[in-house]
């Protein structure tokens, strides 16, 4: 996603409208940000703050050694024809974001937010322990070793993802700004109505053309289930103090 055939054609002006998706891990974001993009309306919502695999190899490309440049050079090549531009965050990436914005001189304050959640914690937390294992974050990468259960590392993820959410929360009150929240039981279960609630949202309409980006597809299988039924067996009073949400 970071190759010049996916650049929208370059403008010289700045956005009329900017978003961020804010997202917790295994919420569906890569899903939602290419389903966005591919409509032609919505930008390019991409996570340009991933300091390894986008931020990196962009920054090369764009010949940008600066924030500014960085962001500047986003603008000519991610900015929808309609002058829309999109950025899609997780919590680790949220101060790389706010540093670059300040050393940018620009002003988060003005961006709407998206703030993307999931109902359901348990399968959140298997669905990023199992990432963990086998480094298969999206169905546009390969899994590199099979997934073994451990409810050590699924306490661990369950908790962080609590704290990643509880930090957006504060990061949206520091802003002051009210976002749009968008849940990932809602977009599995009726995906267009969602992706036009955020369009709606952000007072655009797709394009009659898509762009032809390529899109993921959800992960859930045989061993989530299989693992959320004993995990919720055998900790059942650890999810109960951490307050979970039952299967």
């Amino acid at each position: 996603m970071n190759y010049r055939e996916f650049d929208f054609p370059i403008r010289e002006k700045q956005p009329d409208v900017r978003y961020l998706i804010a997202a917790c891990h295994r919420t569906g974001s890569t899903w939602l940000a290419l389903k966005l993009w591919n409509r032609g309306g919505a930008g390019a919502p991409w996570e340009y703050f991933n300091e390894i695999y986008n931020l990196g190899p962009l920054a090369t490309r764009f010949d940008a050694k600066t924030a500014r440049e960085y962001l500047t050079a986003l603008y000519r090549h991610r900015v929808s024809e309609n002058g829309v531009f999109g950025v899609k965050v997780l919590a680790p990436q949220f101060p790389l974001l706010q540093m670059c914005m300040q050393e940018a001189g620009e002003d988060l304050s003005t961006f709407r937010m998206i703030f993307l959640d999931r109902r359901d914690k348990i399968r959140q937390a298997i669905s990023y322990a199992r990432a963990v294992q086998t480094q298969h974050w999206s169905s546009l990468t390969r899994e590199r070793r099979a997934p073994k259960y451990d409810p050590i590392l699924l306490k661990k993820s369950y908790v962080m993802l609590q704290k990643h959410t509880e930090f957006w929360q504060q990061v949206f009150d520091a802003l002051g700004i009210a976002p749009l929240v968008v849940i990932y039981e809602d977009v599995e279960k009726d995906d267009e109505s969602e992706l036009r609630r955020i369009e709606d949202f952000l007072g655009i309409t797709p394009s009659m053309q898509e762009v032809g980006v390529p899109c993921s597809t959800r992960q859930r299988d045989i061993i989530t289930e299989e693992w959320a039924d004993r995990f919720w067996s055998e900790e059942h009073v650890w999810l109960s103090i951490h307050q979970c949400s039952t299967l």
